[in-house]
């Protein structure tokens, strides 16, 4: 490690640190996995095709795109045969990869994402080997911010148009669906949909403009109401069949909704909407 190699690993610490790049080209029944390192391998796949085995036993297959090995992965990939495979990689660990994957819901059982134009994406890379042994100190913080615009690119290359709709109305029928279950949550949401949680959250309130947490407890509110309204069932019984397992935590967010508790409510019959 020269100099400035060690002053840049110095001041981001644990944050974020580049250990090599490279590439390969054209390579036939290239083989590898599983993975016993403690950093991650980022790859840019330009041409080829590969089976890989996830950790949980699934099969995908890789092809151009973007495709990340997770520390420690047992998964493991092989080439078609009569697809010769070009790869280019960069090799990090941090927080920062870390917090970016979550965002972009990449993870070890879906460590893949396809590409139809990945042009950006190979420039940044092709950058990144370019600049990456460079021993001067603007070029190590260069290649730094060069990932931080890979993620940033990658993102552009994920949102197109109708995809986060399709999220936000299949979210929106599972939480008719199950708000009445109080273990029902964002998590359990999330889940279903196939996204991490904090990726879902932000890409529902950039569609909706409100967040999935608010959007659930508007349903049970409704759900709420309508007994309050049409059945002579207590305040907890009301709550807990729509979803509220504390009778107090629903009594206070009915309020700061309609400013009338749930007994104010169901007395006063002109309160009711």
């Amino acid at each position: 490690m020269n100099f400035f190699e060690e002053k840049v690993f110095t001041t981001f610490g644990e944050d974020l640190k580049l250990y090599y790049c490279g590439k390969r080209f054209r390579s036939i029944s290239h083989i590898y996995g599983p993975y016993d390192q403690d950093r991650y391998l980022i790859y840019y796949i330009k041409e080829g095709r590969a089976t890989l085995t996830t950790e949980d036993g699934k099969a995908l297959t890789l092809s151009k795109g973007f495709f990340v090995n997770f520390p420690q992965s047992l998964a493991t990939y092989r080439c078609e045969e009569g697809s010769p495979w070009t790869i280019k990689w960069i090799m990090a660990e941090g927080e920062i990869i870390e917090k970016y994957l979550s965002l972009l819901n990449i993870t070890k059982n879906k460590p893949f994402v396809e590409l139809k134009d990945g042009r950006n994406i190979e420039m940044l890379f092709d950058e990144m080997y370019e600049k990456f042994d460079k021993d001067n100190l603007s070029d190590k913080i260069y290649c730094i911010s060069l990932m931080h615009m890979l993620f940033s690119v990658l993102a552009g290359e994920l949102e197109k148009p109708g995809t986060d709709n399709d999220y936000v109305i299949s979210a929106k029928k599972l939480i008719e669906e199950n708000y009445r279950d109080p273990e029902f949550n964002v998590n359990a949401l999330a889940e279903k949909l196939g996204l991490h949680h904090n990726y879902f959250s932000i890409l529902y309130k950039k569609t909706t403009g409100t967040s999935p947490i608010k959007e659930i407890n508007q349903c049970r509110l409704q759900g709420a109401c309508k007994m309050l309204n049409f059945t002579d069932k207590r305040i907890k019984e009301v709550a807990l069949e729509n979803g509220f397992a504390d009778e107090l935590y629903f009594s206070r967010i009915f309020k700061n909704a309609f400013g009338v508790s749930p007994s104010a409510y169901k007395k006063n019959k002109s309160l009711h909407i």
